[in-house]
């Protein structure tokens, strides 16, 4: 029985059972609805793992493989890249370079080595057809210095992007090598009469005197290989040490090559 005001008009009673029952029906499909996908959303998360166990599993070689070609697409990236990124195709309309120029330089203005001074002037140095890097492999207590091979497209190497890659380190596919060079910021860098100078902070010295001889010797072997550089030259503000601030060159350390 419905109630209503003294005074109103009385109500259709057919016409609101009508409104009644239609809005229960419509609850009871939004009800089911409900369900329904609630119930399609369970089985589509319980066949996931099945999916997953019955999927090819990757290989060792697989993924060996792949860090490989992955390592020797980095190796080939240029330097330069500041130089490369103006250098436009003459194709594009003469209207429109000079603002990608800008872009292009804008995007590289103030990138340094890991270091918060900007690298001076940039040397180029002769290469043919690749450089060498060294880094360490431990055998027991004693360390050794190990030369590895890096391939180069150009004729010319910069000698930022040789410190980059020294900072870098070992490719993953190159196992047991280690970097003492790793966690050593790199600022300025100079190169005159055939010595080049490197300024470096006090990562430089961490660590025992055998850890800092290898860090020492990276870098020296490193950048002596070129026919430009005679000798290297670390700063590092505010320290005195036996190898800083003098020239250095190879101690005649024995090296082996990385197999």
């Amino acid at each position: 029985m419905f109630l209503r005001n003294p005074g109103t008009p009385p109500m259709d009673t057919l016409h609101t059972n009508r409104v009644l029952l239609t809005m229960a029906g419509v609850s009871v499909l939004l009800v089911f609805m409900d369900l329904q996908a609630g119930r399609q959303l369970r089985d589509r998360v319980e066949s996931v793992p099945d999916k997953i166990l019955s999927a090819q599993p990757i290989s060792r070689e697989d993924l060996q493989g792949a860090r490989r070609q992955i390592s020797q697409a980095a190796d080939q990236l240029p330097g330069d890249l500041p130089a490369k990124a103006t250098a436009l195709p003459g194709q594009i309309p003469a209207g429109i370079q000079k603002p990608i120029k800008q872009s292009a330089l804008s995007i590289f203005q103030g990138v340094t080595t890991q270091g918060s001074k900007a690298l001076g002037r940039d040397e180029k140095l002769s290469v043919a057809g690749g450089w060498d890097l060294f880094f360490i492999e431990y055998r027991g207590k004693e360390s050794a210095l190990v030369r590895v091979r890096r391939k180069w497209p150009g004729e010319t190497v910069t000698v930022r992007a040789v410190l980059q890659y020294l900072q870098k380190g070992p490719n993953t596919v190159e196992i047991g090598l280690l970097n003492a060079f790793e966690n050593v910021r790199v600022g300025s860098s100079s190169l005159k009469d055939g010595v080049l100078t490197v300024e470096c902070d006090s990562g430089l010295l961490r660590m025992s005197s055998h850890v800092i001889q290898d860090r020492v010797d990276q870098i020296v072997y490193t950048m002596t290989q070129f026919r430009e550089i005679k000798g290297v030259r670390l700063v590092v503000e505010g320290e005195r040490r036996p190898y800083l601030d003098r020239t250095l060159k190879r101690s005649g350390r024995k090296f082996k090559d990385y197999n």
